[in-house]
């Protein structure tokens, strides 16, 4: 991000790059702003949003073009419960128009409620790919997070804990 840059500005770069039609554009960011509750702040400098403020706007100059492939590297981070929401929403309504999306995320209990598919990576090469039904049936866990630790041979997570909880009462 260009944090010189005022949200409109940046939105007028990143629509610009992308060949997007002047007026085009111009309805799209106000709209998509707006929806955003980034309206008001569209002429303040980017360097002055809070963290959930760059990334509604990142989300917005990812689809304000309609892409058919979406590329999401942890999307949530930041984002307020209520952002998080629609985005979630935003997400399942793209899937559904046929839109490919492409989620990344630490966070299994999103990636749970957000992905029909997962690809799930151990030091860049694949150690399970399917829906998520499909992954945890080959492991006989019920928890992705279980399933997540089995096949990626991760920490045993319940020892660290005891450890930590250990060093702090003692």
């Amino acid at each position: 991000m260009y944090s010189f840059l005022t949200g409109w500005e940046y939105l007028d770069l990143v629509g610009t790059l992308r060949g997007m039609d002047r007026k085009r554009l111009a309805q799209k960011s106000a709209a998509l702003l707006e929806s955003l509750s980034l309206y008001p702040h569209r002429h303040t400098p980017i360097s002055g949003y809070s963290k959930g403020m760059r990334q509604r706007i990142l989300v917005i100059a990812a689809l304000m073009h309609d892409p058919e492939i979406v590329i999401l590297d942890e999307p949530f981070s930041g984002l307020d419960f209520i952002s998080a929401l629609i985005l979630r929403k935003v997400i399942s309504l793209l899937a559904s128009q046929g839109k490919a999306i492409f989620f990344c995320s630490p966070v299994l209990e999103v990636v749970e409620k957000v992905c029909s598919h997962l690809l799930i990576l151990r030091c860049g090469a694949v150690v399970a790919h399917g829906s998520i039904e499909e992954i945890r049936s080959g492991t006989l866990m019920p928890a992705l997070e279980d399933t997540f630790l089995h096949l990626t041979e991760q920490v045993d997570a319940d020892k660290v804990a005891g450890s930590i909880l250990a060093a702090i009462n003692a």
